[in-house]
């Protein structure tokens, strides 16, 4: 069975990538050594802030049964895969 869990490809591009592309996010480079980078979220990303609000919250109520319900689904595919 294949894996299903999320991957990481080389090269891909990251959540904060995705952020600033579809400008929910501003991000600003600061010449330091390291270079700092600060973000910013945008009037667009504090509308998606306002209609992603309600999901967060239930994520955080339920984050025990989701967490125990992915236990389960891995030892389902544990037991299958033996």
């Amino acid at each position: 069975m294949p894996d299903r869990k999320p991957t990481t490809l080389r090269g891909a591009v990251d959540a904060e990538d995705c952020l600033v592309i579809a400008r929910w996010l501003e991000r600003h480079a600061i010449a330091t050594v390291p270079v700092t980078v600060e973000y910013s979220i945008t009037q667009l990303g504090v509308t998606l802030a306002a209609a992603v609000d309600p999901l967060r919250d239930w994520a955080e109520q339920n984050l025990k049964d989701v967490l125990a319900a992915q236990r389960r689904y891995d030892a389902q595919l544990k037991d299958e895969a033996a």
